[in-house]
């Protein structure tokens, strides 16, 4: 529709940049007698042009422009029927393209980006405006100066608001915004998503299907960060990735602000250096104590119930909206590899068992011992096949040939904490309880901050008659989340039998 050399008012279209649903966004220039001045033009397909909703983007970007964070818009305008909004040209690209040739970025200025990204939401969000698309094709660089860009889906705001219509990137999206919800703090979880990619060069929850990445980031927790990162920066973005906003009783979880999470980095950057930073490789998540224990997270956590109903009410016990929890049963019936014959058709063991570590959910950290060896790309690609033929197995209920397949993941990617742990319940389904216990050793060691090693290896523990060390177990298992129900219904049942 659109072409070069094409005149759309007072400018002439040099270069289309992209492409979407919404239209195309070309480079353009505007002449006059003293100055020639480069722009990009967004160019809304006609049948697209609602021109109400572009009056209200156009609205919105002028009042967000005046802050050096926020690109300026310069026109907006309807030309011959052809509505065109005008801003600055980045010649420097966006966020995304410095990613694609640079694949991560330092910590130093990973984090000065980040701070100049959060200082332009802090002026969209004192002027009642939420972006909700903050991701890495959004931030336009000027240099090393980061620009809030795109307000085609912004809105004005009170406190929170709720729609219908679910918008933005999935795999930037907070577990609320699947819901239609929208605040302040959707907006930071999407900061948080995005530093540990400018931080890593990866996804906090990096599902290849849009499904998929729903489900993780409702329902999982993100990746560990590798060691190198600083522990205290680790903290700050597993903090704006805190699913609970509000929690009754207690105060919220993820940053309250944008102010909050940039002061934090601030303060950071103040007593950062590259030469003398330390490095906490026993850590797979940032933890220093038990208030800030991250294991809380809502995760999948469903017990080896050979009750349907038990089970059934284990699901709506976890107090997500109906929308999510209808889209749960959805996936469990398809997506994950956690069938019902094997969650409620569990073999004779005695205490309640963690479910099985997802296709997904390979997490590759260190020994409390020593650095780990990263593997080969390769290996890596194949561990992750023989840990998916494991979990099918393992479904079927065809224990040994999971053990086998399990077998040959851990061969290729001996760091894995989650093959481990999956290998472990195959060997206590075939009550190869020692056997179980040495891999559930592995995983406590490998993750020690993971509660379900312990819970696991308490209740092998429990079914060879160790009734200390399961107790042990299982109250480890506790302190690292207080509020899993396995564990606790494990201890209960433990001193109900008087044991």
């Amino acid at each position: 529709m659109f072409q070069a050399k094409q005149k759309i008012g007072q400018y002439e279209l040099l270069k289309k940049l992209s492409k979407g649903g919404f239209g195309e966004v070309w480079l353009a220039e505007k002449k006059s007698p003293l100055v020639t001045k480069k722009v990009a033009i967004k160019l809304p397909f006609d049948e697209q042009i609602d021109f109400e909703t572009l009056r209200q983007e156009a609205t919105l970007w002028e009042e967000a422009s005046r802050h050096p964070n926020v690109l300026p818009i310069i026109d907006a305008d309807i030309y011959d029927g052809q509505a065109v909004i005008v801003s600055e040209y980045a010649e420097d690209g966006s966020l995304a393209d410095r990613l694609k040739t640079e694949g991560k970025l330092p910590v130093r200025q990973a984090v000065e980006i980040t701070i100049g990204i959060l200082s332009g939401l802090e002026y969209l969000h004192s002027k009642n405006i939420i972006h909700r698309d903050i991701k890495p094709a959004n931030i336009l660089m000027f240099g090393n100066t980061p620009r809030l860009a795109d307000f085609g889906i912004s809105r004005a705001i009170e406190t929170a608001t709720v729609t219908s219509t679910i918008v933005g990137t999935e795999s930037y999206m907070s577990p609320e915004a699947f819901e239609g919800v929208r605040s302040v703090q959707t907006d930071i979880w999407s900061v948080g998503v995005l530093l540990y990619k400018l931080l890593t060069g990866f996804l906090p929850f990096p599902q290849a299907q849009a499904m998929e990445t729903m489900y993780a980031i409702l329902m999982n927790e993100p990746k560990p960060l590798p060691f190198e990162i600083p522990v205290q920066l680790q903290k700050i973005v597993f903090k704006a990735l805190e699913k609970d906003r509000e929690l009754e009783g207690r105060a919220p979880r993820r940053y309250q602000t944008a102010t909050e999470m940039r002061e934090d980095l601030q303060a950071f950057l103040n007593n950062y250096s590259e030469a003398s930073a330390v490095i906490d490789k026993t850590r797979a998540f940032p933890l220093s104590d038990k208030e800030e224990t991250r294991a809380t997270v809502v995760k999948l956590r469903i017990p080896l119930e050979r009750n349907l109903g038990e089970g059934w009410r284990k699901i709506t016990d976890l107090k997500m909206p109906s929308t999510a929890v209808l889209f749960l049963i959805l996936v469990l019936s398809g997506v994950t590899i956690l069938t019902f014959s094997y969650l409620f058709g569990a073999t004779g063991s005695t205490g309640s068992r963690e479910a099985m570590v997802g296709d997904s959910e390979q997490s590759t950290a260190a020994s409390a011992d020593s650095p780990a060896e990263v593997p080969a790309e390769a290996s890596l690609k194949a561990s992750k096949e023989f840990f998916r033929q494991g979990n099918k197995f393992y479904g079927q209920k065809k224990y040994e040939q999971a053990i086998e397949a399990y077998t040959k993941a851990i061969e290729n990617n001996p760091n894995d904490y989650g093959i481990y742990n999956n290998r472990g319940i195959a060997y206590h389904a075939t009550e190869q309880f020692e056997k179980a216990i040495t891999d559930y050793n592995k995983a406590a060691e490998l993750n020690p901050y993971d509660f379900s090693a312990y819970n696991n290896r308490g209740a092998a523990y429990e079914d060879i008659g160790n009734i200390e060390q399961a107790v042990a177990d299982y109250k480890k298992a506790l302190e690292l989340d207080p509020d899993n129900k396995t564990a606790k219904n494990n201890l209960k049942k433990i001193s109900g039998n008087g044991k």
